[in-house]
């Protein structure tokens, strides 16, 4: 009997220790975590009109999309005054969200190109941060 409830209670302790450690959470905030926060809410995706344009500019679809009248802006200098109202510390940030609404609906093919120009984007812009490391899927 003794036995029983020694075997009852370490079953209880077990089960308790179980339910304190599943609501038990660690959070752990990063730098690049607040960044990321910080300039997700300052980079706003139709303030970068610009930069979308300037990456598609040459392919197909943006042939399409073009008008006489406007062939002759250059959406890479719009791109970059758009780039430098950005923080420095968020233009790799709105490089990326730029490229992610851009890669949406593109072919392997013409999306290669656009990510060679939003690699290129800080050094064309003459920006101060020179490398942004460019997520893309496989390609």
């Amino acid at each position: 009997m003794a036995k029983l409830a020694l075997l009852a209670l370490t079953f209880t302790v077990l089960i308790a220790f179980i339910n304190v450690s599943a609501r038990i959470t660690t959070i752990t905030i990063s730098d690049n975590d607040v960044t990321d926060m910080q300039c997700s809410s300052q980079v706003k995706i139709e303030q970068l009109n610009s930069c979308k344009m300037h990456l598609t500019q040459g392919t197909h679809e943006m042939n399409l999309m073009m008008t006489v009248e406007n062939q002759d802006v250059s959406y890479l200098q719009m791109c970059c005054r758009q780039l430098m109202n950005v923080d420095q510390e968020c233009q790799c940030n709105a490089i990326q969200e730029v490229f992610d609404e851009v890669r949406k609906r593109r072919g392997v093919i013409v999306m290669r190109q656009i990510l060679r120009k939003a690699q290129n984007l800080p050094n064309d812009c003459g920006l101060k941060v020179k490398d942004c490391p460019i997520i893309a899927p496989r390609i």
